[in-house]
């Protein structure tokens, strides 16, 4: 079996596991891009406020937050 997406062996039986199986999987798959990109914009935010404490700004830029 190929797994790589992330999709192991389906322990659910018959048609409705499969279809359960296939919505845990986006929901997780979604989630996973969802902390990636927060995880991102929290890094790029925290590298602004070093900068800004380095050279001394009174301006530091948020970081915006737009998933997709």
């Amino acid at each position: 079996m190929n797994n790589d997406g992330r999709l192991s062996r389906n322990y659910l039986k018959g048609k409705i596991g499969d279809m359960q199986n296939v919505i845990v999987y986006a929901s997780g798959h979604n989630l996973r891009k969802i902390l990636s990109k927060l995880a991102q914009d929290a890094k790029d935010f925290l590298v602004q406020i070093y900068l800004a404490w380095l050279f001394g700004c009174e301006r530091v830029k948020r970081p915006k937050i737009i998933f997709g």
